[in-house]
């Protein structure tokens, strides 16, 4: 059978069960650990400036990899690449992960969103620097 373009199935998308972080730290913990790894290098090297605990995280990762082998594939003899993966399978996921995120970001207006996002600040902003006079 060939394989075609998959097509992301938002109603399944939506059925997946996400556990809820202990904690707001916890959240950003996962979030760096697992969710950063397939960023581009520019974006990883943004957030290395403003989280130098990622460098711990990487460490940790290659020290994963050193043990257990690559979090994919299990092989243990091969070219380490990042977040606990192997050269090889690091390359797959990540080209698959940009492929689903275009996927995903299909048809937003990030302007908008952008703005929307930008005028909550400003509301935010005005409401918390009031001198009590209204």
């Amino acid at each position: 059978m060939p394989r075609g373009k998959q097509i992301i199935n938002y109603k399944k998308l939506e059925l997946v069960s996400v556990a809820a972080p202990e904690s707001a730290l916890q959240a950003v913990e996962d979030l760096m650990v697992f969710d950063a790894r397939c960023l581009d290098r520019e974006t990883w090297h943004e957030l290395l400036r403003f989280l130098p605990e990622l460098t711990r995280i990487r460490k940790a990762w290659k020290a994963h990899f050193a043990v257990h082998g690559c979090v994919s594939c299990h092989r243990k003899k091969t070219e380490y690449g990042a977040g606990g993966f192997c050269n090889t399978c690091l390359h797959r996921i990540t080209i698959r992960m940009r492929s689903c995120f275009g996927k995903v970001q299909a048809g937003r207006n990030m302007a908008d969103e952008l703005a929307f996002i930008t005028r909550r600040y400003d509301a935010a902003q005005r409401l918390f620097n009031q001198d009590g006079s209204v």
